[in-house]
Order: C-alpha cells, then sequence, then structure tokens
C-alpha cells in the first residue's frame, strides 16, 4: 500500500464546510499573455461569488501565482506538498 498524505493537506480536506465557490483554472492562450486579460476574468469570478455571499477557494501549484491571488485579496490557508510525490500545493481563501 502507497503511503498517503496527512488528511489536513489532502485537498479535500480544505474544501469549506459552508458553501464556497471554488475557482478552477484560468487559462489564456500564449499568444494573449501579457495583455491583463487573466486579473480582469479572476475579479469578475470573485465578484459574483461574493455577490452571493460565499467565499472563494482554489488551489495552485504555480508559486508566482500565490503573490497574483494574495493581490486580489486571497490568503494561504495551508500550503503542503501533494500526496504520491506531487507538487507543492498552496490553498488560497478569499472571503466577501
Amino acid at each position: 500500500m502507497g503511503r498517503r498524505a496527512p488528511a489536513s493537506t489532502r485537498p479535500e480536506a480544505q474544501l469549506p464546510a459552508a458553501p464556497a465557490w471554488h475557482l478552477d483554472s484560468v487559462g489564456v492562450a500564449a499568444e494573449a499573455r501579457g495583455r491583463g486579460i487573466r486579473k480582469p476574468l479572476a475579479e469578475h469570478r470573485l465578484r459574483r461569488a461574493h455577490a452571493a455571499g460565499h467565499a472563494a477557494v482554489l488551489e495552485t501549484a504555480t508559486p508566482r501565482k500565490v503573490a497574483f491571488y494574495e493581490r486580489l485579496g486571497f490568503r494561504v490557508v495551508l500550503d503542503a506538498d501533494a500526496p504520491g510525490g506531487g507538487p507543492h500545493v498552496w490553498f488560497l481563501r478569499c472571503d466577501p
């Protein structure tokens, strides 16, 4: 049997008990990168979550994206290595 990460570091353990919007990937085509497209897309989804009275949660394995999301009001609630030797992952939350 393989080694398992502690329950508190598994992604499913980071889902909030209260209703929240899980913001999934925002992809920008290579030729459109560097034009400031990602920020308004993320802000739009964040405004919709907050308008509904919900927190927004997400995770990233990209260190430079942590600072990006922090500038939008997210805070890191946990960072840990993914189970099975996967990448380091940051779990972030932004309350309304």
